[in-house]
């Protein structure tokens, strides 16, 4: 099973991590870099979510909306 987090703070990463746990193909969104990194190190697939003109949303995120749980932190 698939689940998008988008939002991985304090609570979308306690999400992401047990649901990863619970061997679901978790992907999840952070605004740091390095934030981003550290939940790949921990299975996550990541993404780097900035609205701001210099960092739009991946196409690819929004646009295949495929997942079986999606969760806005």
């Amino acid at each position: 099973m698939k689940a998008l987090i988008i939002g991985c703070g304090w609570v979308g990463n306690i999400f992401a991590k047990e649901l990863h746990h619970l061997n679901y193909q978790v992907h999840g969104t952070t605004t740091s870099t390095e934030k981003a990194r550290e939940m790949a190190s921990g299975g996550i697939i990541s993404y780097v979510l900035d609205f701001s003109r210099e960092h739009p949303p991946p196409d690819h995120i929004l646009s295949s909306i495929n997942f079986d749980l999606i969760l806005v932190s």
